[in-house]
């Protein structure tokens, strides 16, 4: 979940940056994505998994003629607003000229050191966006009622729940609606995310940078426990957290904060600071932003100093469909 969080402490750029080319301001920002589960039991899954809402739907790769094109589709439900909002925030992921190899653990989290390795990074990610009243529990279709947890979710990536869900249908063939498509569910990295109340109200940076922390929560590197499954089912929190990449709470309590190195904050703020520090081509407003969100989530990333001085190893950016039966 990335909640928000005002905090300004430049002098972490002393310790990740190679070599400075600007940036500056300071404040507070982000989104909130979702809210944590309210309630257990269980119901009967829906099938009928009907859209409404907007006519334009397909695949995009925004307008901006950059050299790097994120294919995405844009579900039909997705209001005007939304949609308009989610265009401009993949014009700008692939129209920032970034220099990558001056920002520490960019290479490390996006296999290279420009824009197009970004791309790379969100097309493995993210592939569908919905709307913030699009319930992924109405698009579930399968040949047969498949029991699937009853709780609250708020603008959030859904694709472990999704993958969950699948698995507790097999073998009931479970698939979801899209655009009118049944499509398969192999796996977390489905890349299903929600658009939150204040996504369409924010900058397109800032758009752009949840964005990119939402497709870290596609990953599960370890693949899932049965245990897991079952909790989840139940209405309780996780125990393991690393499928999809899951927050925790802050030390001290209070928000949502990654409790381990290079989690969805930790990406969050270097793609943040490689905005203020090291894009070629924004201007010095967009680079403020970029700052802004990097101090806005310093705090909610796990030890990000140690993370990207390499206290802790390099990132895990796999995913796996194993499921572990711990039970």
């Amino acid at each position: 979940m990335r909640s928000t969080r005002k905090l300004i402490l430049p002098i972490v750029a002393l310790l990740i940056i190679a070599s400075c080319s600007g940036g500056g301001g300071g404040g507070g920002g982000g989104q909130e994505e979702q809210a944590p589960p309210t309630t257990g039991g269980t119901e009967t899954g829906g099938t009928t998994g009907s859209t409404t809402g907007g006519t334009t739907t397909g695949t995009t790769g925004g307008s901006s003629g950059g050299s790097a094109d994120f294919d995405v589709t844009l579900d039909s439900a997705l209001t005007s607003s939304e949609r308009a909002s989610a265009l401009g925030s993949i014009d700008v992921l692939e129209s920032l000229k970034i220099n990558g190899s001056t920002i520490k653990g960019f290479s490390e989290v996006f296999g290279g050191n420009s824009t197009s390795s970004v791309i790379r990074y969100l097309e493995q990610r993210v592939n569908y966006i919905f709307s913030e009243s699009t319930n992924y529990r109405d698009r579930i279709v399968s040949n047969t009622p498949t029991l699937i947890p009853k709780f609250a979710y708020y603008g959030r990536n859904q694709s472990r729940d999704i993958w969950y869900t699948s698995l507790v249908g097999e073998p009931n063939d479970v698939r979801i609606l899209i655009n009118n498509n049944r499509v398969d569910i192999t796996s977390s990295r489905i890349g299903v995310v929600n658009l939150g109340d204040i996504f369409t109200t924010s900058d397109a940076i800032t758009q752009a940078i949840t964005i990119v922390h939402e497709a870290r929560h596609s990953d599960c590197p370890d693949g899932a426990r049965t245990s897991e499954i079952q909790r989840w089912l139940d209405g309780l929190p996780p125990i393991d957290r690393s499928c999809g990449q899951l927050h925790g709470a802050c030390p001290g309590g209070g928000g949502s904060c990654d409790i381990f190195p290079w989690g969805p904050y930790a990406i969050d703020f270097i793609y943040s600071f490689s905005i203020a520090e090291a894009c070629t081509n924004c201007t010095e407003t967009q680079k403020q932003q970029g700052q802004v969100n990097a101090n806005s989530v310093l705090n909610s990333a796990f030890d990000i100093v140690g993370t990207v001085n390499g206290a802790y190893g390099g990132p895990d950016m796999t995913n796996s469909t194993t499921v572990r039966d711990d039970l």
